[in-house]
């Protein structure tokens, strides 16, 4: 047994059971948005796992927690000095916290694998209970009326958001055990995504497929090097990929059968980057820019309601996570948030062979929550919860290079 997974197994009781509460209350919070708790009531979770915690110090002491965590509560929280609604930020910082703390006190005592499973749970009992939803009463869980688009949304927020969640548990069905269970939920995910009619989300389980095949190539002894090679030329690759795109994109939106302002979204972002480039390094406040509820009946803020008249429809966010982040943090937030990502895709990558499984998992959610979040606010969401606690976990673990067994100078001639 490895020194981490050692002190995994010291890990009190009490702690491994909090964890496991928490992050399937957290996610199961995030995915059933429309009628699960949201918020404050995971906040609450989260300042439970605080003071638990803080109770167990000699455990603690033997847990690593990655920088980036504290820079992201330190950044996003020093906005409330220039927000424009200091109140509305001040309470979605609550929120925040609460979120670092699930994903610390889970990636402090619980196992990639453990993780991925209750993740995957997450989604599943998610999925089951939109299908009840979807027979029972129609009216409400497919293409409901308020929210303005075909497709199932379930007991998620809109229909992309019920996407992403059957793309999520596709994943984590996917490195489960060879067996009968794992095909049918892989089947339930892949209806799940055909249901909710979104692009994005079947676009993500091509390139998920794509991921596999990429690294599956590699075999099971590649070295970090050619993991890291991987990473960099894929990523240069993207790069490319995102600059023809953006000169061709009624063109490639056609193939996906979207129009060329991807409903409304490049009008959205137009608007978004123009109103953050006068603020460019702290944004207006985190997550204060939009409004705290519904348009109507809050009225918006000034920021808020410009973009709404300009794309001509209400707007309750950038629909970019990167976008969100970099109006409402600035640069340095958006870099923050590019810090948690780089730390999970560079740890993922030095995980031991032994550990392929779970590395080969942890960079399939990272590529969907990337790629996800171009189109989708899923920084202001629980859906952080997952990234916190893959960088919790990930720090935990040894790298492999570190592993490697010395070799004998060459010089040295045995006779």
């Amino acid at each position: 047994m490895t020194d981490v997974g050692a002190r995994r197994e010291q890990a009190p009781p009490h702690l491994v059971r909090l964890a496991r509460f928490a992050l399937f209350f957290g996610v199961m919070g995030t995915f059933g948005g429309r009628v699960a708790p949201m918020g404050k009531p995971i906040a609450a979770v989260g300042f439970l796992c605080v003071a638990a915690m803080l109770l167990s110090p000699r455990f603690m002491a033997h847990v690593k927690v990655p920088f980036v965590l504290f820079a992201w509560i330190g950044i996003t929280g020093a906005t409330v000095m220039w927000s424009v609604q200091p109140g509305q930020t001040v309470s979605r910082m609550v929120t925040v916290i609460g979120y670092v703390a699930i994903g610390m006190i889970a990636g402090a005592t619980l196992s990639l694998d453990h993780i991925r499973r209750i993740i995957g749970a997450a989604g599943r009992v998610t999925i089951l209970i939109s299908f009840v939803t979807i027979a029972a009463i129609p009216s409400w869980a497919v293409s409901p009326e308020a929210l303005g688009a075909d497709g199932w949304t379930g007991i998620a927020l809109h229909k992309n958001q019920f996407g992403f969640i059957g793309v999520l548990t596709l994943v984590c069905a996917w490195f489960d055990r060879r067996s009968r269970s794992r095909i049918l939920w892989l089947l339930v995910s892949l209806t799940a995504i055909v249901g909710s009619l979104s692009s994005t989300s079947l676009v993500l389980v091509i390139l998920f497929l794509v991921y596999l095949s990429a690294f599956g190539l590699l075999g099971a002894q590649a070295s970090p090097r050619r993991r890291n090679a991987l990473m960099f030329s894929g990523s240069v690759f993207a790069v490319v990929v995102l600059f023809v795109g953006a000169n061709n994109v009624p063109f490639l939106t056609g193939l996906i059968g979207r129009d060329p302002t991807l409903t409304g979204r490049t009008d959205i972002w137009s608007t978004v980057i123009e109103t953050a480039a006068k603020q460019p390094v702290g944004g207006y406040g985190f997550n204060s820019v939009w409004p705290d509820g519904d348009l109507e009946q809050t009225g918006g803020t000034p920021i808020s309601r410009e973009v709404s008249r300009r794309a001509g429809f209400p707007v309750v966010n950038a629909h970019s996570g990167y976008l969100d982040v970099f109006i409402g943090a600035g640069l340095v937030g958006l870099a923050a948030a590019i810090w948690i990502l780089a730390t999970i895709g560079r740890r993922s990558a030095q995980l031991p062979t032994s550990m392929r499984r779970d590395a080969l998992w942890a960079g399939g959610v990272l590529l969907v929550f990337v790629v996800d979040s171009v189109s989708e606010s899923n920084f202001a969401l629980g859906f952080v919860i997952i990234l916190h606690t893959l960088a919790m976990a990930l720090v935990q673990l040894p790298v492999r290079s570190r592993l490697r067994v010395p070799t004998m100078p060459k010089a040295v001639v045995h006779v």
